[in-house]
């Protein structure tokens, strides 16, 4: 619950994010995998190749913060 939770509060202040829009982060059903996280915003920018490069650069981060939660992808 944490790790979503930081996950909401990192895309709810993303400067590329569109606030007047659906932004939410939740945990699905858990798989022999693990415990999925869908992540459903909508960019503000919607050029695909920008909107691409800001999804990249959300999961990039999220990819790298997940050791401080003692998580592995």
């Amino acid at each position: 619950g944490t790790f979503r939770a930081y996950i909401l509060a990192y895309v709810e202040n993303h400067p590329m994010i569109n606030k007047n829009m659906t932004c939410l982060v939740r945990q699905l059903a858990p798989t022999r995998h693990g415990l999925p996280i869908e992540i459903y915003v909508f960019s503000k920018d919607k050029v695909w190749i920008n909107y691409e490069a800001i999804q990249g650069d959300i999961f990039d981060h999220i990819l790298a913060i997940a050791p401080e939660f003692d998580l592995k992808v």
